[in-house]
């Protein structure tokens, strides 16, 4: 199927004409999205690794006697995060509470090894919830949780932590705080972060009585960057809302965030309306939903970094022998860049779709479902989500968004035991494994990941806390986290001046380097950095950019100022203003001659170090100038500023 264009209106909404594909199982996309940017990879065949039996062969015995219980998260380096489970009856009380014990893991695939990860590097147990990225960061909690044992006990707060790869932590501003019999909680709540570090949340409440007989909470949308430090209100900013004006509170949602951190999830327009899915762009969220659309519902689940996100929308409501059961939906993909969406659900009336995720090379995970008994379609009731209760088949699918048709993981798993069948999914990475659950013919659940025979060609990790330090009047030392596991390079890139754009590489460096010496500079001159690595399906995301000034060296003059502007003129006065370069100045001096292109300069003012602004009235309307200006110090002068020409109003 051809994508479909739409324009944007004035509420940003998505314009187009649905158009629904064959059945998912006819194993075509047919899709011709452009701009992906990636390489597309169709998995021919996957391996799978047990890991719930993995676990229980490889620790002690009765260690973990039910293995790995619960699939948390898969990041790029084909690390899953997970929870082994035992069961444990307790009195409370008069009463007898069955609940778990849980201990937090991660299984690195690259070299089979199990990490317990249920402490903090202080001894304090912690509970890993996910997400979890490359940089062996995890989101959970400690403290009211009871160590790991559910029920929490409610007379506590729980407290939120991400913990770093070598059990640190960063705190997260509490998100509950519980009264006994009611939960009232309000605060951070972190739904995804990338490999970078940049994390979207929802901020929460506190519950309130918003109208006279309506009782609930705010829910705006947040993005931050771990890099930043602890997670705190003061260091977060909101992404906006698809709130119209005039309505009775925020309920927008995140769900995912990529390395442009461009952030997509759900967000009411109305109060009593429906979710629309949502992507954050410069000026707010742009609303994905089409007015064309029958139903007034969808979301979006997460975002690749060219920009392709994936969910669902609501088709039709149904009927079952005449009783309404379930919301049917169709899978989607919206190409955020292009402005272009495409429905992948199928013309069967009987079945309902969705997608959860995609990775960098436009693989998707998702599921289609079809229902016994008859369906008609039904006016709208209340939002209802993807998936029904009514008995039927489900199929959870792979494929690709570039054609590569989807295909039911049943049908690719080489070595999955007779009378087993996959029972869900949950994640897949860059390199194309996927975590997945199977349950076998005795109706055990085990948690698997799944490994692509043929390992597609994806663009890296980007590089991420990217550190400069000043050695000297001509030598800077970086540092960063090298992110990715097939890259084949690292490109360092420089600029020159604070606040510049004008990038130039100025090394290559081989795989899995993280560190550099940039010599050879200015002395007393601000540097501008930024790090990426190359692989075989091209370039990644830059890493941050990390700014430095080479110390001022022995009796040297200062350097010269850059980026000379006129930021405001009237008719008898000029305003300019000037990127500092210089760390020794003492002086500005500003110099000026009369016409556009005259070259008779003098002095008009001096004006004290680190100053970057200079206002120069008292001149003729309607005239030509023209200015420069450089740094001074007891050694000299510093070399000019580009030359600027101003003419004044009439």
């Amino acid at each position: 199927m051809k994508p479909i264009n739409f324009s944007n209106s004035n509420n940003q909404r998505i314009a187009a004409i649905k158009q629904p594909n064959p059945t998912l199982r006819a194993l075509a996309l047919g899709l011709a999205l452009a701009g992906c940017g990636v390489q597309a990879f169709a998995a021919t065949t996957y391996t799978m690794t047990d890991l719930s039996q993995d676990l229980i062969g490889t620790t002690p015995a009765n260690t973990y006697p039910l293995g790995m219980y619960e699939a948390g998260a898969l990041n790029n380096k084909g690390q899953v995060f997970g929870h082994a489970l035992s069961v444990q009856n307790t009195p409370v009380g008069t009463t007898l509470y069955g609940y778990r014990i849980l201990t937090s893991l991660i299984y690195n695939s690259a070299d089979k090894t199990w990490t317990d990860v249920s402490t903090l590097a202080d001894g304090t147990p912690f509970l890993g919830r996910g997400p979890f990225n490359s940089n062996g960061q995890l989101l959970g909690w400690t403290a009211g949780m009871n160590e790991g044992l559910l029920p929490p006990d409610i007379s506590k707060p729980i407290n939120m932590y991400i913990r770093n790869a070598d059990g640190t932590v960063l705190t997260v501003e509490p998100v509950t705080n519980y009264t006994v019999g009611a939960a009232n909680y309000s605060g951070i709540n972190i739904n995804a972060f990338n490999d970078s570090g940049a994390f979207a949340a929802d901020v929460v409440g506190p519950y309130q009585w918003l109208t006279a007989s309506v009782y609930g909470a705010t829910r705006s949308g947040y993005i931050g960057n771990l890099n930043n430090g602890n997670v705190t209100s003061g260091n977060i900013k909101p992404i906006g809302s698809l709130m119209l004006k005039g309505e009775l509170y925020d309920d927008t949602n995140t769900t995912d965030i990529n390395a442009k951190n461009q952030a997509v999830g759900y967000s009411k327009p109305t109060f009593a309306g429906q979710y629309h899915a949502f992507v954050s762009i410069a000026t707010g969220l742009k609303d994905l939903h089409s007015p064309a659309m029958p139903f007034d519902y969808s979301q979006a689940f997460q975002i690749n970094d060219s920009g392709f996100a994936i969910g669902f929308y609501q088709f039709a409501n149904s009927l079952v022998n005449g009783v309404f059961t379930n919301t049917i939906t169709h899978a989607i993909v919206w190409d955020t860049s292009a402005g272009k969406y495409t429905d992948m659900g199928s013309t069967d009336p009987k079945t309902t779709s969705a997608f959860h995720a995609i990775n960098n090379s436009g693989q998707v995970l998702g599921y289609e479902k079809t229902f016994n008994g008859i369906r008609l379609p039904v006016p709208p009731r209340n939002r209802l989500g993807p998936e029904g209760v009514v008995a039927g088949s489900v199929h959870w699918l792979v494929g690709d968004i570039n054609g590569g048709g989807l295909q039911d993981l049943n049908t690719l798993i080489t070595n999955k035991p007779i009378g087993a069948n996959v029972s869900g999914t949950v994640d897949i990475n860059n390199a194309g494994q996927i975590l997945a659950y199977i349950t076998d013919s005795a109706n055990n659940r085990h948690v698997v990941l799944l490994t692509p025979a043929t390992l597609p060609d994806v663009i890296p990790v980007a590089p991420s806390n990217l550190t400069t330090v000043a050695t000297s009047s001509t030598q800077i030392n970086l540092t960063w986290a090298d992110n990715a596991n097939n890259e084949t390079a690292q490109y360092v890139e420089r600029c020159a001046g604070a606040g510049c754009t004008n990038f130039a590489q100025v090394a290559s460096l081989a795989a899995n380097v993280t560190s550099y010496s940039d010599t050879s500079l200015t002395a007393g001159t601000s540097y501008s950095y930024r790090v990426r690595a190359h692989g075989a399906a091209g370039d990644s995301a830059y890493s941050n950019t990390a700014t430095v000034s080479t110390t001022a060296a022995t009796n040297t003059a200062p350097a010269a100022p850059s980026n000379l502007i006129s930021s405001a003129t009237t008719m008898n006065q000029v305003v300019l203003a000037w990127a500092d370069n210089a760390i020794n100045e003492l002086s500005y001096l500003i110099e000026r001659c009369k016409g556009a292109s005259c070259a008779n300069f003098a002095q008009v003012a001096r004006v004290g170090a680190n100053v970057t602004t200079y206002s120069n009235a008292g001149l003729s309307r309607n005239t030509s100038y023209s200015y420069r200006v450089r740094a001074a110090n007891a050694k000299g002068k510093s070399a000019y500023s580009n030359t600027l020409s101003v003419k004044t109003l009439p």
